[in-house]
């Protein structure tokens, strides 16, 4: 537990947190069991509690104040640590917007944004009671314990947070959020206790005194260093102690909190000129007078206690930019904030804010406002920002990110500050922008990716990515790391507090040239940085400035043995994907049972493009170019997925289509499928309601073969609703190619011959010849000759009647018939010389019977109802003569 003497620094930074919403607390956020996080509560409300009362008790005996007031500045005991030192907690808004640009993503903010922090809260811990009652905050703050004496710097970072904006140049990050506001006292069993109920970010503007101190209280300047450890520098400055070792326990056991603290204003302090004599504190007699030389404070190695956390995001300060960031050299370092290194190395602080003339709320009357310099100002400048950054992740994503990755969005999208390109022990990874973070959210998909994943022990991740040479390429990881165990009170400690160790590398494809992360060279800490094997923090960067364009493998693998998997986020920009999702839809309703064009039209060649439709039915397709056919009316989302070898994307359409039903539409089939070209018959069209019929050969609702070209071909029949939707049925015809026309002629030897010379079929009267299938034919008697040429696909054509007859002017005797007169102008007389009764039929040159009468010896017949022309007279079916009439 803590034992050391800690100093708050105070800042303003305006944040809106609402009071998250159940599911933080129990839709899987929390990852350690409930039952540990009550039980580890109570013991640190416990042994805190205990411990405070004994160090206390014992303070008062030694004489040592219980707090003090430097110029404004308060200073309260905590505890004896376990070097025997008394530990005292000291406290360490339009242009600190500005600053980090969060004032874009406010409403009219420029980016079509309105963050605000509503429905959300944030946790202030500071040392005392925040004015609720002042119209920047009133009805929005709820202090959780039991402190009573207010606190114009606890009211100042609330108003940083959170501040409404009643006062324009005032108004906070998370200007409609909720704040839960806790006095320093117990602060780690609180903070645990508010993690496990769903809190996502908290601000501590306070930490230890170290070094120098200017106790007005008692007109003297004091120095709280150990000279049994260092003569010159007090062993706090970058020492990972029993604090830092509490905070990253309480982090890591609770992956959606992320505790933002102030880097401390300590470096430059230092024993003024005009005096020759301090205070300092020695182990068995409490304070005793000093006049032995000691250097001021820094300007490297000046960040303690928890500032010093793995797990934890330090904010160091910088001078407002009131036009906002155009280029590093606009990011002007402020005379007082922590410099790094921690004493094994790693880069702190993490980022900075703006910490100088920050203008806020303050706990001297409902509407009093000041001015305060300090990283206790730009600690809450980040932190409420950073509820915001949450506040749209959840809109875009409906869940929360983990703490490493907003602590690593917030290293990844940092503007450059400094001389040199890289992280530096002054900026860290330099000025927290909020426009480029929220972007990044937006962009997810096309140029960035962020990814929240676990690394198993001995495994390595890989992901391909495609960058055009356009673009710089850079990748960053962030965990939170397992709180390293053997914590040591020493002076310049170098052991690495690193316990995982992953390793983040970016290797070029095309010749397999591998890019490592940015380093620090901790023994020269003014140095540029560089690039190698970074064995020291839980946050690495790869980033490429120049690269050529082509594919990048990007992994992540470890050193040593992993005791369980490590929850790590991998965040990724400057990516021009090989494919890209991307649809050309059809605007408009569609219908039921018609087929609905999709065409991808995103980047690049994919290998397979799907494409899914929830709605009152789900359906799939798969294709860059296809159509989908609806079933059921009704709105339908629609969601296309792409793969190429090296990457996927998707994308998801909202209410993509409005599907109305169509109508029914059904076609009465015909007999058969196929037809010869030469058929005539119209045959009629039927089926549903109001149908319309369309298609080759289609007259009046009748169809034709002979109308129609040869080949396959669909009849149509379609119904319109109502409601404008179209639908349709089809017939499929085939229209056969029937034989050419034959002719048939006489030749010299009284022979007829047809012009087809093969599949001949001859007919006498209309009847066929069962024997002559020949291209030649003899006629026997006179009448009607034709040939039927048949095709090898079923189809046949006819000849037109051939009359025949013998020369001869009478008729053969066997006949037994004769007309008169032939030809006639009406009545025709027709003797039988045969006994009995006869059947007498008349036929045109077509064949058709036009007449069928009975008589035995002497018919006439009135034939004025015919044409002109010439006809055929049949006495008896068994007869096969016919004689020929003229009219």
């Amino acid at each position: 537990m803590k034992r050391i003497l800690l100093i708050t620094a105070l800042s303003c930074l305006t944040a809106n947190l609402y009071a998250q919403s159940p599911e933080i607390r129990r839709g899987g956020l929390r990852i350690t069991d409930s039952v540990y996080f009550h039980a580890n509560t109570q013991s640190l409300f416990q042994e805190d509690s205990s411990q405070r009362t004994a160090d206390r008790a014992l303070a008062l005996r030694m004489g040592l104040p219980m707090m003090m007031n430097q110029n404004g500045q308060f200073a309260e005991f905590q505890y004896f640590n376990t070097l025997g030192q008394p530990i005292y907690y000291t406290v360490d808004n339009l242009d600190a917007a500005k600053t980090i640009s969060t004032n874009k993503l406010w409403l009219n903010g420029g980016l079509g944004l309105n963050l605000s922090g509503d429905s959300m809260f944030i946790g202030v811990w500071d040392g005392g009671k925040v004015r609720n009652t002042h119209v920047e905050l009133v009805n929005r703050v709820q202090q959780m314990d039991g402190a009573t004496t207010l606190s114009n710097h606890a009211t100042h970072v609330s108003g940083t947070l959170a501040a409404s904006g009643v006062k324009a140049t005032a108004k906070g990050m998370s200007y409609k959020t909720q704040v839960r506001a806790y006095d320093w006292n117990l602060d780690e069993a609180e903070m645990n206790q508010a993690a496990a109920n769903g809190m996502l970010v908290s601000n501590h503007s306070y930490g230890y005194i170290a070094g120098w101190y200017n106790n007005t209280d008692k007109s003297r300047w004091e120095w709280y260093g150990d000279t049994n450890i260092s003569a010159t520098e007090d062993y706090k400055y970058g020492n990972y102690d029993n604090q830092a070792r509490d905070w990253d326990e309480i982090a890591n056991d609770n992956p959606y909190y992320l505790i933002v603290k102030s880097a401390g204003n300590d470096r430059g302090k230092k024993l003024p000129a005009t005096e020759t004599t301090y205070w300092l504190y020695d182990r068995n007699q409490g304070f005793v007078q000093s006049s032995t030389p000691r250097p001021a404070t820094g300007p490297y190695d000046c960040i303690a206690g928890a500032g010093v956390s793995k797990n934890v995001l330090t904010v160091g300060a910088v001078n407002a930019i009131t036009t906002g960031y155009t280029k590093p050299s606009d990011v002007v370092m402020s005379g007082f904030s922590g410099w790094g290194p921690t004493d094994d190395g790693r880069i702190k602080p993490d980022v900075v804010g703006n910490g100088v003339g920050v203008n806020s709320s303050i706990a001297s009357g409902d509407n009093a406002y000041a001015s305060y310099n300090g990283t206790s100002m730009s600690s809450p400048n980040v932190a409420g920002s950073l509820l915001l950054w949450q506040e749209h992740h959840k809109k875009l994503f409906g869940t929360y990110m983990r703490a490493a990755t907003l602590k690593g969005m917030a290293i990844h999208t940092a503007d450059e500050a400094g001389s040199n390109p890289g992280p530096d022990y002054s900026f860290g990874w330099g000025l927290v922008n909020s426009a480029k973070a929220v972007q990044l959210m937006s962009n997810i998909g096309t140029t960035d990716q962020f990814h929240e994943l676990s690394l198993a022990n001995q495994s390595t991740y890989e992901l391909v990515v495609y960058n055009d040479g356009s673009t710089p390429l850079y990748a960053t990881i962030s965990w939170n790391d397992p709180a390293a165990v053997g914590v040591q009170l020493g002076f310049d400690l170098t052991t690495p507090k690193l316990v995982n160790d992953l390793d983040l590398r970016i290797v070029r494809v095309a010749d397999q040239n591998e890019f490592k992360p940015w380093i620090l060279d901790p023994a020269n800490p003014a140095n540029a940085a560089t690039t190698g094997d970074n064995y020291l923090d839980n946050v690495e960067q790869v980033k490429i400035q120049t690269p050529q364009a082509g594919y990048y493998r990007i992994t992540v693998s470890h050193k040593g043995t992993l005791s369980q998997s490590q929850a790590y986020s991998l965040i990724i920009s400057g990516l021009q994907p090989s494919v890209q999702a991307g649809a050309q839809l059809p605007s408009g309703q569609s219908c039921t049972e018609n087929g609905i064009p999709l065409n991808f039209n995103g980047y690049g060649n994919p290998d397979q493009v799907r494409w899914t439709f929830y709605g009152p039915d789900t359906i799939q397709v798969f294709g860059a170019q296809t159509e989908v056919h609806f079933s059921l009316a009704g709105t339908y989302d629609m969601q296309q997925w792409v793969k190429s070898s090296y990457n996927e994307d998707s994308l998801f359409t909202v209410s993509a289509f409005q599907v109305l039903a169509s109508p029914a539409a059904k076609m009465d089939k015909f007999f058969a499928e196929q037809f010869c070209s030469n058929d005539t018959a119209a045959l009629p069209l039927s089926g549903s309601a109001n149908m319309a019929f369309t298609g080759g050969g289609v007259n009046q609702g009748k169809w034709k073969a002979s109308e129609t070209a040869l080949g396959e071909h669909y009849i149509y029949g379609q119904v319109t609703g109502g409601n404008g939707c179209v639908n349709r049925d089809s017939i499929r015809v085939e229209i056969l190619e029937a034989p050419t026309v034959p002719l048939v002629t006489l030749q010299a030897d009284s022979q007829l011959k047809s012009s087809a010379t093969a599949g001949n079929y001859w007919l006498f009267n209309g009847q066929f010849l069962p024997n002559d299938t020949l291209q030649f034919v003899k006629p026997e008697f006179s009448g009607f000759y034709s040939v039927e040429v048949r095709g090898a696909n079923g189809c046949s054509s006819r000849s037109a009647l051939y009359p025949y007859y013998f020369t001869s002017t009478t008729l053969p005797e066997n006949l037994g018939m004769s007309l008169y007169p032939n030809p006639n102008t009406g009545l025709v007389q027709i003797k039988l010389d045969f006994e009995g009764l006869h059947e007498i039929k008349l036929f045109d040159m077509q064949g058709r019977q036009l007449m069928s009468k009975s008589a035995e010896k002497m018919l006439e017949l009135d034939l004025s109802f015919l044409a002109n022309g010439t006809y055929l007279i049949q006495v008896d079916e068994r007869s096969p003569q016919k004689l020929i009439l003229h009219r």
